[in-house]
């Protein structure tokens, strides 16, 4: 079991449930929550969604697709 003494972006521990939360937002939208009770899953899970997150291009705040080009 790995220790860290921080979390990644998108990882909390619920010292209250004893579980590991996964969860990432990109462009407004929420992935997850998904729940584990070691890191070494939540960890795994964590890489998985942001090699998908990273496929998706941002989309930055105030563009829409209609004023894009202008």
């Amino acid at each position: 079991m790995k220790k860290l003494s921080r979390f990644p972006k998108g990882l909390w521990y619920e010292p209250q449930r004893r579980r590991f939360r996964v969860r990432r937002y990109h462009n407004n939208i929420v992935y997850g929550p998904w729940y584990y009770r070691t890191i070494d899953d939540a960890l795994l899970k964590l890489a998985e969604i942001n090699t998908m997150l990273k496929d998706i291009p941002k989309v930055r705040r105030g563009l829409t697709p209609t004023n894009e080009g202008e």
